[in-house]
C-alpha cells in the first residue's frame, strides 16, 4: 500500500496542531505534507511489526501486546506501560479464536447438529453482546476512545477555535504568537488528549489490513504515533526538515520575485530604447541631425571665462565727465 492514500486520510488542520504545540508558527505546504508522511509511515511500520507478533502467537486479532512489542522493535524504541487488555475482551477474543477452529473442522457434523450448533452459537453471541454493552462503562478506565463515526464531529468541534488561528499565504501557514499562546491555552482546559481523531487511525488500520485491532491496541498506537511525531518535532530530525522546508521556499520566493523584477527591468530597458529608436528615425525623417551627447552636455566650469569686476574707484576714474 502506498503511503500517500494513508497521508490523504490526514487533514492539514490534524498537522498543524502538531506544529503548535512544537511551537512552530511558520510551515511551508511542503513541510505539512512531510510531517503528514511521517505520520502514515509510523502507523504504517508499526503494523507491519504488530502483525508479526499477532502472528507468531497464532492469533487473528491484534492485541495491545503486539502493539507494545512493534513499539519496541520500532526504530523509535518506545517503552509503553499500563496498556493491558480487559479479562472480558481477551476470553472474548480467544473463544471468537476457538470458535473458528471449531467451526472449520467439523464439516462431518450432521444437519440437525449444525442446526443445534447455529442456534447456540446465536445465543453465545448474543450474550457477549450484552456483556460487552454492560462493560463498556467499565472498559478502559483513564482512556479516550472515540471510535465511533459521530465522534469525529465532536473531536473537530474541540479545536475548531484552534484551527481558525492559522492562515494560509503564498504555500505558507502561519500562526501569530499571541494566537498560539491562546490556542495552548485552550488545549489544556480541554478534556481531548489527542490531536487527531481516533476515527481516523481505525481508518487507516481498516485500510492497511483486514485483521481486526482490539480497542486497547488501537488506543496503544494511538498514543504511540502522537507521542513519536510531537518527540520528532521537538528534539527529533522532523522539527529540523519542517524549518529547511520553510527557509528552502523562502529562498525560492525569492529568486523568483528577483527574476520577476529583473524581466521587469529589461522589459522597461527595451521600451526606451524603442522609443529612442522611433524618436531618432523621426529627425532624420524631417532632416534634422539628431545632436550628440557632447552637444547636449553643459559647459564644463573649468571652460566658463569669470567675468570681472570694477572697483567704483576705477569706474569713477575711467567715466568721463560731461560739461554743461
Amino acid at each position: 500500500m502506498r503511503l500517500t492514500y494513508l497521508c490523504n486520510m490526514l487533514e492539514h488542520k490534524d498537522i498543524l496542531r502538531f506544529l503548535c504545540r512544537a511551537g512552530i508558527q511558520v510551515a511551508s505546504d511542503d513541510a505539512v505534507e512531510k510531517v503528514r508522511h511521517a505520520f502514515a509511515e509510523f502507523v504504517f511500520d508499526v503494523k507491519k511489526l504488530a502483525l508479526v507478533n499477532t502472528e507468531a502467537g497464532g492469533r487473528m486479532t491484534v492485541r495491545a501486546d503486539d502493539i507494545v512489542a512493534a513499539l519496541q522493535a520500532h526504530s523509535f524504541h518506545m517503552h509503553m506501560y499500563g496498556i493491558e487488555e480487559s479479562a472480558h475482551e481477551v476470553e472474548s477474543t480467544e473463544q471468537d479464536e476457538a470458535d473458528s477452529t471449531v467451526s472449520n473442522d467439523s464439516g462431518d457434523e450432521s444437519a440437525s447438529d449444525v442446526s443445534n450448533d447455529s442456534d447456540s452459537d446465536a445465543e453465545d453471541t448474543m450474550q457477549e453482546m450484552e456483556n460487552d454493552t454492560e462493560d463498556d462503562a467499565a472498559f478502559g478506565e483513564g482512556e479516550f476512545s472515540d471510535a465511533e463515526e459521530t465522534s469525529q464531529l465532536t473531536h473537530d468541534a474541540t479545536y475548531i477555535a484552534e484551527d481558525g488561528l492559522w492562515t494560509h499565504a503564498d504555500g505558507f501557514y502561519r500562526i501569530e504568537d499571541t494566537q498560539m499562546q491562546q490556542a495552548l491555552a485552550s488545549t489544556s482546559e480541554n478534556s481531548n488528549p489527542y490531536l487527531v481523531s481516533r476515527a481516523v487511525l481505525l481508518q487507516m488500520w481498516t485500510a492497511m489490513t483486514t485483521l481486526p485491532i482490539t480497542r486497547a491496541a488501537l488506543s496503544a498506537l494511538h498514543n504511540a504515533v502522537e507521542h513519536a511525531i510531537n518527540r520528532d518535532l521537538v528534539h527529533g530530525k522532523l522539527g529540523a526538515q519542517v524549518l529547511y522546508c520553510a527557509m528552502e521556499a523562502v529562498a525560492i520566493q525569492e529568486a523568483t520575485e528577483a527574476d520577476r523584477l529583473a524581466q521587469e527591468l529589461a522589459a522597461c530597458q527595451a521600451e526606451l530604447a524603442k522609443e529612442r529608436a522611433a524618436a531618432t528615425a523621426g529627425r532624420k525623417k524631417r532632416g534634422l541631425r539628431d545632436p550628440t551627447g557632447e552637444e547636449n552636455a553643459p559647459p564644463s566650469p573649468s571652460m566658463v571665462t569669470p567675468v570681472k569686476r570694477i572697483d567704483d574707484s576705477k569706474r569713477a576714474r575711467t567715466t568721463p565727465r560731461l560739461n554743461v
